[in-house]
């Protein structure tokens, strides 16, 4: 039986790899990992997809610490709200800040009103962290 493929979207990260994507009514796939079928994926600097029998695929460990990190993913709006409709998506609201989400709404929401709270200028520790500096 065929899977009806809905979209597919990427990330790159900052040695310019990009993954993949694959988005199927069922799941996610991503070639680069070759996983076949996850139900999340956990939008982060390091994501992670989670399959359906709690299997967690992790990005791979490169050399240099930034090089293993996300510098953007590029998501269709209409794929974007699809999939956090059908929870597949799972990403905090700094996140939806740092990757500049247009649903600014992450999974801490209801708890976390004010992401940066102990910042004071919050669009600081976004441009260090769109360079890959976490700390």
């Amino acid at each position: 039986m065929e899977r009806k493929r809905i979209g597919k979207f990427y990330a790159t990260a900052f040695d310019e790899t990009i993954y993949t994507f694959i988005v199927y009514e069922d799941g996610i796939a991503c070639p680069n990992l070759g996983v076949q079928k996850a139900k999340r994926i956990v939008l982060k600097p390091k994501f992670e997809l989670i399959g359906y029998e709690n299997d967690w695929y992790m990005m791979p460990i490169k050399a240099g610490y930034q090089e293993g990190l996300i510098k953007t993913y590029d998501i269709d709006d209409e794929l974007f709200k699809y999939m956090k409709l059908k929870g597949m998506l799972f990403y905090s609201t700094e996140m939806a800040h740092l990757y500049g989400f247009e649903d600014k709404k992450g999974f801490d929401a209801e708890f976390n009103k004010t992401p940066f709270k102990r910042v004071k200028d919050k669009q600081k520790i976004l441009t260090k962290q769109k360079q890959g500096i976490f700390n």
